[in-house]
Formats: structure tokens, sequence, C-alpha cells
């Protein structure tokens, strides 16, 4: 289940800190290794935590929220289990429920090319009716090399004709 991030402040700065030199996370941390600053307030932000259920912290989620062009961009996502399988799905069902609802329109994010994930953004593209619209070169150097970047970008009236199931978001 996706909490309020706020309530694991400490345990996610702990958790990432922790994965700040694990080549398997360096996409996550692009080169820029330094502690994350969960906001005391949802104005722009939204950051959340995964909870298992056995009350685990299993995962950290966030975004940007411009809630006058009701659009969702600048998103981080850090799994703390390996293949949680159940934290992808809580992510996807909440930015589901945000366009379902309306409270998005429109939703943007970038991703190293070379990410292992960029299979599984493609897919929910493919699946969603997102469009990978740009490739931008050389965006960061780090671990020795340059990294490229691919910009998605889905449309809310894209996502709702793509739709056959609605998701079932669980906040407590």
């Amino acid at each position: 289940m996706l909490v309020p991030a706020q309530l694991y402040r400490d345990e996610i700065s702990r958790e990432l800190t922790a994965r700040w030199y694990i080549p398997r996370f360096s996409h996550y941390f692009s080169g820029n290794r330094e502690e994350v600053r969960i906001a005391d307030n949802a104005h722009w932000r939204r950051d959340f935590a995964y909870e298992d259920m056995h009350h685990r912290l299993g995962g950290y989620f966030s975004y940007a929220y411009n809630e006058s062009a009701r659009s969702m961009s600048n998103f981080g996502l850090v799994g703390f289990q390996k293949n949680n399988i159940a934290f992808l799905r809580e992510v996807k069902a909440h930015i589901l429920y945000m366009i379902v609802t309306g409270q998005a329109q429109r939703i943007e994010f970038w991703a190293f090319t070379d990410n292992p994930v960029m299979k599984l953004y493609r897919r929910w593209a493919e699946q969603y009716g997102g469009v990978e619209i740009a490739t931008l070169h050389r965006v960061a150097f780090y671990e020795g090399a340059y990294h490229d970047m691919s910009v998605f970008e889905f449309l809310r009236e894209n996502i709702l004709s793509h739709i056959t199931v609605l998701p079932e978001v669980c906040y407590e």
C-alpha cells in the first residue's frame, strides 16, 4: 500500500543512502548522491512510501504535481526489495487513479535509455497509449560514460481509451 513518505522519512533516507554505491541503483541517482528531501507538505510534490503486507518499507515513489495544469512529472521510483511487483502495481494503480478521477490530464517522465526498467516503461506506453517523444543525448556522465535519456508523455484521453479495468487504489 502507498502511504505518505513523511511517515517513513528517516527509513527512506537510510535506505536510499545505503544504495548510493550499488551499481544497479546508478540510474536512480545518476551520479548525484545526495540525500532526498521529503517535503513537509504536498503542494507541488507527492512523496509515497510503499508498505508491504507486513508493514515493511518496500519502496519510494515521488512526482511533481502541478494542480492548476493537472500534470504529473519528475517521477522518482526506487524499490528496496528485489523484484517487488506488488510495489510496481501500486504505483501504476495510483497513476491510473489520478487519471481516472481527473486529477491528472497529462503525465511526463524521463528515464535513462540504458536503465533495465525501460522495457517496462515502453510496455506501459504501448499498453496505455503513451508516446516516447524524444531521446536526449548525453544528459548525464556517471560511472565513466555518458547516458542518454528518453522522454515519455501520456495524455488522459489516450489512457482512458486503453483502460478496460479501473484501478483499485486503497488509501486508509
